[in-house]
């Protein structure tokens, strides 16, 4: 699947083909007089949608919200006490570490409720947003927010639609107490004004839940030597991790036959960094 930024550089390149082929001729003529393309202006828009595409540290940020997760809910009706429910969830990166995506599955009010998301950062708006859709629903709830450093807390707000007619305001804040444990309250109002706390959900990583991570993980791969230029003899699968070159063991790829030596690929895997080498639970290239 091609990535936004390289079907960005598509549409531009097919804009730039087509609109001179389907001009009339008198638009061919006054394009002539100005002269060719600012290539200078070209390559710096080109520039800006790769940065624009370009995972960054707010990006890595969310990685601490990767992987397998036990939930406690308690949930606040008008004029009724505290309900309380359990359930699962599952972050995991997609689109090479871009974004986000979340299932959810538990109970909600005596029945079976299951939830998607998917959040991520927005590299030309500044903000992350989160998107959430259920089984107890048919559209979708967008909120967008901000991460605070010294707070250790995402606050997003944002807006749905209200079943007996107009708009409801949103406010979530997830306080974020460790890489094993955060907290999730959100509130809902009639407006930003009087907004009340309707849920609190309590996420505490599973036995094992960091794997899910790792699982996930899009790295760099190709041959340590043909491609790192690592010191090693033959062509021996490598992967990169944040700049730097590790071989790999436990991987059922070969790198001369899998193109490796002529360029890097791109690869999901599992596993961990130890004594220099990258062990891998897991191993797949992405094609």
């Amino acid at each position: 699947m091609m990535s936004r930024t390289r079907m960005c550089w598509l549409a531009l390149l097919s804009a730039m083909l087509l609109i001179p082929a389907a001009a009339p001729a008198q638009e061919k003529k006054d394009a002539e007089k100005k002269g060719p393309p600012n290539l200078e202006e070209m390559n710096k828009e080109m520039q800006a949608w790769m940065e624009a595409g370009r995972p960054n540290e707010n990006h890595k940020r969310l990685n601490d919200m990767i992987g397998d997760w036990k939930c406690s809910v308690k949930m606040w009706q008008p004029g009724m006490p505290a309900t309380q429910s359990s359930g699962t969830c599952t972050n995991q990166w997609v689109l090479q570490n871009r974004y986000v995506h979340t299932t959810y599955k538990g109970n909600m009010m005596g029945m079976p409720f299951e939830g998607a998301a998917i959040t991520g950062y927005d590299n030309i708006n500044k903000r992350y947003f989160s998107t959430w859709m259920d089984t107890m629903s048919t559209g979708m709830m967008v909120e967008y927010g901000q991460y605070d450093e010294k707070a250790k807390t995402y606050t997003y707000t944002g807006e749905f639609d209200n079943p007996m007619g107009g708009k409801m305001s949103s406010k979530s804040e997830i306080k974020v107490l460790s890489k094993d444990k955060h907290i999730l309250t959100i509130h809902h109002g009639e407006d930003a004004k009087s907004l009340k706390k309707v849920m609190e959900i309590t996420y505490e990583r599973k036995a094992g839940g960091g794997e899910t991570a790792s699982a996930m993980k899009t790295v760099e791969t190709g041959c340590g030597s043909c491609i790192f230029g690592m010191p090693v003899r033959g062509c021996k699968l490598a992967v990169k991790i944040d700049g730097k070159p590790y071989l790999v063991r436990g991987a059922n790829v070969n790198a001369h036959n899998a193109g490796l030596c002529r360029g890097a690929k791109q690869a999901q895997c599992s596993g961990e960094v130890k004594d220099n080498v990258f062990l891998a639970k897991s191993f797949k290239l992405v094609e």
